[in-house]
């Protein structure tokens, strides 16, 4: 039941959830102060932090089940917030290797695009995946993840790349 001014949002939103944007902003700010930073090194500042955050991710993921609201979602998402927080705690973390691969570090200088851009993409390959007579969920996710790349270049180089350029004039 939902009450007040909640009551007339569209069943979408009771759908989505906010903990993974609050986590990113509850990160980037404790990681910026140096106790923060000190607090979150003591607990994933290991190199091996990353690929153990990795591997409780995928057996996370691997739970039987085909709904994961509540608990396994809130688990995952703290899961993926460690596993950002681990690889930004240290430059030689266990991962370097797969994420200093040219189109995996290439993903992740457009990755707000492709945030902000996959549902757009999802939505376009719908269609396309139908006239394709359903092709099987991996090479559906493989055309979303084409298209949300290949919007999130569009993007970054028409729009994002001005304001990274200026960002100086407004942070001081």
């Amino acid at each position: 039941m939902h009450f007040g001014l909640w009551a007339g949002l569209p069943g979408m939103l009771w759908q989505t959830t906010f903990f993974p944007i609050l986590l990113g902003v509850g990160l980037a700010h404790a990681l910026h102060g140096p106790r923060g930073f000190r607090a979150l090194a003591s607990v994933l500042g290991h190199r091996a932090a990353a690929p153990a955050c990795l591997a409780a991710i995928a057996a996370a993921a691997s739970l039987p089940g085909d709904d994961i609201a509540g608990g396994p979602r809130l688990l995952l998402q703290a899961l993926f917030g460690a596993l950002v927080a681990a690889c930004v705690l240290r430059e030689d973390n266990g991962l370097r290797p797969a994420l200093a691969l040219r189109p995996v570090a290439r993903i992740g200088a457009v990755s707000y695009g492709v945030y902000l851009l996959h549902q757009l993409a999802i939505a376009a390959v719908a269609p396309i995946a139908a006239r394709l007579g359903e092709p099987p969920p991996a090479a559906r996710f493989a055309l979303a993840l084409a298209l949300s790349w290949l919007l999130a270049e569009a993007s970054f180089r028409t729009f994002e790349r001005w304001f990274l350029r200026h960002k100086g004039a407004w942070i001081r």
